[in-house]
């Protein structure tokens, strides 16, 4: 994603469930103690599709999942006949949320002196 996509809109997903981790022994040094090239959860490929339908690595499902726009147009995800412990976790999501669009609109105050508007042309 570009930073420009990423920066307009926000997406926060909260999941529950089990994940197993195994553990990438792919540089053949087993005394290699740096951390370069390693992921403990690579996230751009935990959620891959597979002749159009969505395949998690692991035991999880989605609690919540919310999209927002620039524009604030807004799209939220809530999953049903939510436990005691999804409550807490369906809070977590809204804070995060809100947490992460309070940061975004600091970035794009800060960023938005660096742009200037074009009067009169409409190319």
């Amino acid at each position: 994603m570009s930073f420009i996509s990423d920066l307009v809109t926000l997406d926060v997903i909260t999941i529950t469930g089990q994940l197993k981790v195994r553990k990438d022994v792919s540089s053949g040094n087993a005394n290699d103690d740096s951390l370069e090239g390693r992921q403990i959860i690579d996230f751009n490929t935990l959620f891959s599709r597979s002749d159009g339908k969505l395949e998690i690595d692991g035991d999880m499902r989605v609690v919540a999942a919310t999209h927002i726009e620039i524009d604030k147009d807004t799209f939220t995800f809530v999953a049903d006949n939510l436990s005691e412990n999804d409550r807490e976790l369906l809070h977590m999501h809204v804070d995060a949320v809100n947490a992460a669009s309070t940061a975004r609109a600091e970035i794009i105050a800060r960023l938005k002196p660096n742009f200037r508007r074009v009067e009169g042309g409409n190319e």
